[in-house]
């Protein structure tokens, strides 16, 4: 990537210079952007760009390409022996189309691209004097086993949850797994209804007659009441991070070397793509565990040929199916196809499908036991009864979508799913590793070069299976966590980064200062910028409970649903009626009156919510007063 001839002389600055150079440029850099604590996509704020940080660019800039200009022939040369000419206009094109988030406004977004553009060109340009100024007596330590890249996913994904999410759900989704989990840790599938059903309404909580449940697929909430149970929700999925380095390490170090497999296992533990969605409470990290003990399995069933391990496999795989269903068609059609294809030994196909037959199947079963349809998800009875029937059917149709503000157009075609497919690079080129420069670079020159092995064309496989399963589902994912849909994605890229720095050793330099500018810069701004009290959502209720002495009490929210009453509710007993605190959502002055006779005999508190407040909560009336 960066082989050019060392013709930089010491007038041009040492490593030093460009290296704090470039600290500098990326800090004004993120300081232009605007991502934030609510819902959208980040964007540069360009109308209202701040002086300072274009004074530092502009600096760099000029500094950068001053250095630059001796080498043009050099570089030229260099790109014209590793690539031929469309293959650097395609890389170019798919970092410069991936360097913005679409915008509504198509001028606004079409000068943002060229903006975005340049700006990754600058660091792009500034790494390479990096790693020309880096000396060649100077070595980076060898960590071959997995266990430290493991561990360090492990203990900075814990950190996080307790001190930027403070073990608290935050998106709707979490806030509904958590519910769910909790039923789960107590032994239920359902509750009664509430009392006063509107004033506990929470998105994905379905009353269904007497009975009162999450409607979301049961697999991840099963393994969070492991959590719950323990008294430490927020260690589960920090867990499974550290677990998916070592399966990642387990698979490829069968599938390619030992050597790929440590690269690979380290820059998964530094990506900030999967360090974020280690610190959440979302499903995604379960699957890909799923996805690695399927593939690890069928690996391991070649080396000893026994079935038990093709058996694994199948439970393995068919389990994604209760996670994110469509997530595990996706996995059992591939570690499917891999079995058929690369065994051909019976008893290898006829374990897993069985295994995988029977995890499904027992799916249906528990759908019959909620919608009596064994093949009508809880989930989509409840979009339907909501949102419109088929509002979360698969496929095109006009009907397909919630309304969702970002949810391009209504309904669903193939115009939306290229809008999403671009929504979805462009996250995946923020947030896979965090780079100034574009986080797809090295994985593109790769995969543009064309030299590709029968074991990158599986993987490839797998990612072109990721993109067009989603590319007819109406929903992109959103900007929570990068392009979360995707995630399934993030082994096979890493893969291909990795398979580029091992044929280039400059770009090993390149890939780990870049890495770590982006855990020194990139990842406390993303924790502080956005993820700190995401979509409004905190744990001040808990706190303001001890300090109150709420006791026996109704608690009232003013607010929305989400984030203000969510983030009392689930401080909630699973018994509404039980001798503790009960929060529930001022909806309306009907339901309010409902609920005072409900409640009549306890003392009743009132708070404006962080939608109202702007802030935390704020007491509006108590007991005494």
């Amino acid at each position: 990537m960066y082989n050019v001839p060392a013709v930089i002389s010491s007038k041009n600055g040492s490593f030093f210079f460009w290296l704090l150079l470039e600290c500098v440029g990326q800090a004004a850099t993120l300081r232009l952007i605007d991502a934030g604590h609510r819902l959208h996509y980040q964007h540069y704020k360009l109308p209202d760009a701040s002086t300072v940080s274009i004074a530092i660019l502009a600096t760099q800039t000029i500094l950068v390409f001053s250095a630059l200009f001796p080498l043009r022939a050099a570089i030229a040369a260099w790109l014209t022996n590793e690539f031929r000419w469309w293959q650097v206009l395609l890389i170019f094109l798919l970092l410069s189309g991936s360097s913005a988030a679409l915008s509504p406004r198509w001028n606004f977004y079409a000068l943002e691209i060229l903006f975005a553009s340049f700006i990754q060109l600058v660091h792009l340009g500034n790494i390479a004097l990096i790693v020309r100024r880096f000396s060649a007596s100077w070595r980076f330590p060898q960590w071959n086993a997995p266990y430290v890249p493991a561990g360090f996913v492990l203990v900075i994904a814990c950190l996080l949850n307790l001190l930027s999410y403070q073990n608290h759900p935050h998106i709707t989704d979490e806030v509904i797994y958590w519910m769910q989990a909790r039923f789960f840790s107590h032994g239920f599938l359902k509750l009664p209804a509430p009392p006063v059903p509107a004033a506990f309404d929470i998105y994905m909580m379905r009353v269904d007659g007497a009975s009162w449940y999450p409607a979301t697929p049961p697999g991840w909430p099963f393994v969070l009441a492991l959590g719950m149970r323990l008294g430490a929700p927020w260690l589960i999925n920090p867990a499974f991070a550290a677990g998916n380095v070592l399966m990642a390490y387990a698979v490829l170090r069968r599938m390619y070397d030992q050597r790929l497999a440590s690269y690979s296992a380290w820059l998964l533990a530094v990506s900030p793509w999967f360090i974020f969605l280690a610190m959440s409470f979302m499903n995604h990290m379960l699957t890909l565990f799923c996805l690695l003990t399927a593939a690890w399995a069928i690996l391991k069933s070649r080396e000893d040929r026994r079935m038990f391990w093709s058996f694994v496999a199948g439970i393995s795989a068919g389990y994604c199916c209760w996670i994110r269903p469509l997530d595990g068609v996706l996995v059992v059609t591939a570690i499917g196809a891999m079995v058929v294809l690369d065994n051909r030994k019976w008893k290898t196909v006829f374990g897993f499908g069985i295994a995988a037959t029977m995890t499904v199947g027992s799916l249906f079963l528990w759908n019959h036991q909620f919608t009596e349809n064994g093949f009508h998800f809880p989930i989509n009875a409840y979009l339907d009864e909501h949102f419109g029937e088929n509002s979360n059917a698969y496929g095109f149709g006009p009907d397909r979508g919630m309304g969702w503000q970002i949810d391009p157009y209504p309904g669903h075609n193939a115009r939306d799913g290229v809008l999403n497919a671009l929504l979805n690079t462009f996250s995946i080129n923020i947030d896979l590793f965090g780079w100034s420069c574009g986080s797809l670079l090295l994985a593109a020159a790769f995969l543009f070069r064309g030299k590709l092995n029968k074991k990158d064309w599986m993987l490839l496989s797998l990612v072109l299976a990721v993109f067009v399963a989603y590319f007819f589902y109406y929903f992109s994912g959103g900007p929570d966590f990068g392009a979360r849909y995707w995630f399934l994605m993030i082994v096979p890229l890493v893969v291909f980064t990795a398979r580029w720095i091992m044929a280039h050793p400059q770009a090993r330099i390149a890939a780990i200062i870049l890495s770590a500018l982006a855990l020194i810069l990139f990842v406390p701004w993303r924790t502080v910028d956005k993820y700190h009290h995401y979509w409004g959502m905190r744990p001040d209720m808990l706190a303001l409970s001890k300090q109150y002495s709420f006791g026996t009490s109704l608690v009232l929210i003013r607010g929305e649903s989400h984030p203000d009453y969510a983030s009392a509710a689930i401080y909630n007993p699973l018994d509404l009626n039980a001798a503790q605190p009960i929060y529930a959502w001022d909806r309306d002055p009907e339901t309010t009156k409902k609920l005072l006779e409900h409640y009549a005999d306890r003392p009743v508190w009132i708070f404006n919510g962080p939608t109202i407040t702007g802030d935390g909560y704020q007491l509006v009336e108590r007991p005494d007063e």
